[in-house]
């Protein structure tokens, strides 16, 4: 990959745009989310959800943050992930991990691949569960 820019909603919204648009941007989204539903060492976060749903209020809310739609989302990340087991460092990097493989099995450019892995990084600290 190639050095990770500093993230903008400019940047954002290139992304949505390059990918073909905000239903495409959704239908990857889809594509993550199940992905990451089945994997063998993230998988069990879903277990008795449905991953599109989930995708779907994911896809809201980068739509959103990029100000390609007004309404906010419900819930954002910090809230979301409030009832879930602790997420560690390792889920996180999983979760980047995955991403990467749907997007470039997308065909999705190196530099479209890198703008939203630096959004997800983002939040890292945020989503990721501290030591008590």
């Amino acid at each position: 990959m190639t050095q990770r820019l500093p993230l903008s909603r400019e940047r954002l919204q290139g992304l949505v745009r390059s990918l073909g648009g905000e239903d495409a941007f959704k239908d990857l989204m889809r594509q993550f989310y199940r992905t990451m539903a089945q994997d063998v060492m993230i998988g069990f976060f879903f277990t008795g959800k449905d991953p599109d749903s989930i995708a779907d209020k994911q896809s809201l809310f980068v739509l959103h943050s990029a100000g390609l739609i007004q309404s906010p989302p419900e819930h954002g990340p910090a809230t979301a992930h409030r009832n879930l087991a602790p997420i560690l460092a390792g889920h996180f990097d999983r979760r980047i991990r995955i991403l990467e493989e749907v997007l470039a099995k997308a065909g999705v450019s190196t530099g479209d691949i890198d703008t939203w892995v630096g959004f997800e990084e983002s939040f890292r600290k945020m989503v990721e569960s501290r030591p008590r």
